[in-house]
């Protein structure tokens, strides 16, 4: 989402960590909840980043437990 050597583009962040996330990366599944959540790089959808953040949650990623915590 900061991009490394380039200016941040959180569309483009947003179709990696779908790629990642749908092969069940826990940190991006979390990353990809962020940013549905905040509506970077896409538009909000509340319940799609709650089930990314349970999914992440399960594979043990403390993050998406926090996460999980605070909604």
């Amino acid at each position: 989402m900061t991009g490394q050597g380039r200016r941040p583009d959180d569309a483009l962040a947003f179709s990696w960590f779908e790629r990642a996330a749908a092969g069940g990366h826990p940190e991006a599944q979390h990353n990809l909840g962020i940013l549905l959540s905040s509506g970077r790089g896409c538009a909000v959808d509340q319940a799609r980043a709650s089930k990314l953040f349970a999914q992440a949650a399960a594979q043990g990623d403390g993050h998406a437990m926090l996460a999980m915590g605070k909604r």
